[in-house]
């Protein structure tokens, strides 16, 4: 199942709904800088000036001398001149997904974005490196968001593979629509949503208040008002303890039934990619009886032609490796079938990332 496939996802938008995307507000003055793709098999460079982009050079990352890579990354580097230098991820290693809110939402976006996520992305929430940004505001009073979504592995792998040939980048994003249009949002900038409101802060507002209009009346009062004010104080700031431990004990209920959907919802996603490959990988005639998946330890049941061309499928696959059989092949003729095939048990383990 693919990401514009996948139930209560947000379908990537159409080229020219990107390229007119709005930057980052960060990036609003964006006057130009350095371009760096960062490929499997080759590094380029290119002069961002405004909308334009002017090649420098490529570089294929081959080869088993790393200080010669490394010097000839630095020449392309100075070629490229001054400016702030922007590291581009290929197209795959991260997601653009847009979403709707009501305007209040925003200053709750901590708490919402998560669950928000789980439908929108095919990775486990907790493992993302999210940044987002508004668009535009509706009619309707609710606000249109833009997030951009990357595993943080991915994200630091590639910051240590840029390292290794020299390079420090400024901004990194992944390619969109246009491999060499300007930046429109940074995977290194802080979160820029506001951080949680700290929940003791208006318990700290009301004890300060209740101190200083207890002094007051203790001034004007008397020592018998002051100490009746103060005991009303303690009720009252007992009673919102006890709601903030009510309040409390629900959000941890929340949270680890969040983490159950979560959990969920990754195992299902990583199962359905490993049957996808899989039917990618096993040719036409194979039939699956049975399949067992323990971990990262797969094992097929079922019947093949040839069931010794299954193994060598498999060694030649990096996703997988330590293929063998569990039993030997046996020859039958299934019920209903024309001709006669081989009854494999085959138990295979799991090494690659499988990717939706």
């Amino acid at each position: 199942m693919s990401d514009r496939d996948r139930p209560g996802s947000v379908r990537l938008p159409s080229p020219v709904r990107t390229l007119a995307l709005r930057p980052h507000p960060a990036l609003a003055r964006w006057r130009g800088g350095v371009l760096c793709r960062l490929g499997s098999a080759e590094v380029g460079f290119w002069r961002l000036r405004g909308p334009r982009a002017e090649p420098v050079g490529h570089l294929p990352l081959g080869g088993s001398d790393h200080e010669a890579l490394r010097a000839a990354v630095a020449r392309l580097r100075a070629q490229a001149g001054e400016g702030p230098l922007v590291l581009r991820l290929p197209p795959r290693s991260g997601l653009l997904r847009f979403d709707l809110l009501p305007v209040e939402a925003l200053e709750r976006l901590d708490d919402l974005l998560p669950r928000r996520l789980v439908g929108l992305v095919p990775w486990p929430v907790e493992t993302l490196c999210v940044r987002w940004w508004p668009l535009r505001r509706l009619a309707d009073g609710r606000v249109e968001i833009a997030l951009a979504v990357i595993p943080r592995t991915r994200l630091e792998q590639a910051l240590a593979r840029a390292r290794e040939l020299g390079l420090e980048p400024d901004l990194v994003d992944f390619e969109l629509d246009d491999p060499l249009a300007p930046p429109r949002f940074d995977l290194l900038a802080p979160d820029p949503h506001p951080g949680r409101v700290r929940r003791w802060w208006p318990l700290a507002a009301a004890v300060a208040l209740l101190l200083l209009d207890g002094v007051l009346l203790g001034l004007w009062r008397g020592e018998r008002g002051r100490i009746a004010e103060l005991e009303a104080a303690i009720a009252g700031l007992r009673a919102e303890v006890a709601a903030l431990a009510d309040r409390s004990a629900y959000r941890r209920t929340l949270e680890e039934r969040l983490a159950t959907i979560t959990a969920h919802a990754a195992e299902r996603s990583g199962r359905l990619a490993l049957l996808d490959r899989l039917s990618r990988l096993l040719p036409d005639g194979v039939w699956l009886e049975r399949l067992v998946v323990e971990g990262r330890v797969v094992r097929l049941h079922g019947y093949a032609p040839d069931s010794a061309a299954l193994v060598r499928l498999f060694e030649r696959s990096p996703l997988f490796a330590d293929t063998r059989f569990l039993a030997p092949a046996l020859r039958v003729r299934p019920e209903g079938g024309t001709r006669p095939l081989e009854r494999f048990v085959l138990e295979t383990r799991l090494v690659g990332e499988v990717e939706p």
